[in-house]
């Protein structure tokens, strides 16, 4: 199985629980890779939602079933324990949240950390130590969890599982399909805005990129400088998981308004890739000229028309023209 050329990757699965008075329940997951969201749940709708297409091409429905399956009967465990921890804590006459943390990462294919925490009210219960291999818990959460945690062993063995074979193994699946969008040029596109006071402003707008590092810098006749105002957007993604970034250039008249260019690099591309922004357009003229070349050209043409006219009412009256002699 192939992997993207990127070397390091993260899986991170977030599972968090509330309950309430008069019977409340509600538990929600997400599970993102890379920083990404892949995937979320929510106990009310009681449905896996995918975040892009392909990965239900990648999946399969079987496993998306098969994983909603999985976290209604986490709901069943989670609401069971809160009950029994509301009564054991004296703690029933209030909100409660559990919240569990769960990942893995690769290297170059290789997991080489796997990551377990749970936390109650924001207070660490368990949590997994890779480098002993052990399951800790510490302070007041060790007496007041204990009881619980033993008498459901399988929540260990659960989670054992997810950190040590299924999160590598989910990851390595998608990764493998995700290699085919791993490096994606951008799509560049150079603009200019002549203001009315001689400031030229010209924009690069470079999008539909991943991953999400560029670069993104202004060259006048070919040599870097600074030229005048820059300003960027920033990195930011697109709805597709892609990203954008606008990158503004601002330049004063007197030095000049030609020959900039916009030089993109990024890993899809073989090198830096110059992209001329515009000159500006010799056949535009200044509104007020070009209001008084359109008066001009109706006092030419008025008498004209007036012929015309004329020549058309004459031929109302009955009065023949030849319009191929005039």
């Amino acid at each position: 199985m192939h992997l993207p050329r990127t070397e390091h990757h993260i899986g991170t699965f977030f599972l968090t629980a509330v309950s309430g008075y008069d019977g409340f329940f509600e538990l929600t997951a997400i599970i993102l890779l890379d920083g990404q969201q892949m995937a979320s749940y929510n106990s009310t709708v009681r449905e896996v939602v995918l975040s892009l297409n392909w990965l239900y091409q990648v999946v399969g429905g079987q496993l998306v079933q098969e994983k909603k399956a999985e976290l209604e009967r986490y709901e069943k465990d989670f609401r069971w324990g809160m009950e029994n921890w509301a009564r054991y804590l004296n703690h029933s006459s209030r909100t409660q949240t559990v919240q569990l943390i769960m990942g893995c990462e690769l290297d170059r294919g290789v997991q080489v950390v796997s990551r377990f925490r749970f936390a109650y009210e924001g207070q660490d219960v368990l949590w997994l130590d890779e480098l002993k291999g052990t399951w800790v818990t510490a302070g007041p959460a060790k007496k007041q969890f204990r009881h619980f945690w033993e008498e459901r062993v399988f929540w260990s063995r659960v989670a054992e599982h997810y950190v040590r074979e299924e999160c590598p193994f989910l990851m390595r699946m998608v990764l493998h399909f995700w290699y085919l969008r791993e490096h994606i040029p951008p799509e560049v596109t150079v603009t200019r805005h002549d203001a009315k006071d001689g400031r030229v402003i010209f924009i690069c707008l470079a999008t539909g990129f991943y991953p999400s590092s560029i670069l993104l810098r202004w060259v006048k006749d070919g040599e870097v400088g600074l030229w005048g105002d820059e300003s960027s957007s920033g990195t930011l993604p697109n709805a597709d998981f892609s990203f954008y970034v606008r990158q503004t250039l601002e330049v004063q008249g007197e030095v000049g308004d030609s020959g900039y260019a916009c030089v993109v690099e990024h890993s899809a591309l073989d090198g830096p890739i110059f992209f001329p922004a515009p000159e500006k357009s010799s056949w535009l003229m200044p509104w007020d000229q070009a209001l008084g070349v359109m008066a001009a050209a109706a006092l030419v043409l008025s008498p004209a028309v007036g012929i015309i006219i004329w020549k058309k009412k004459k031929t109302g009256d009955g009065v023949g023209i030849e319009w191929s002699n005039l």
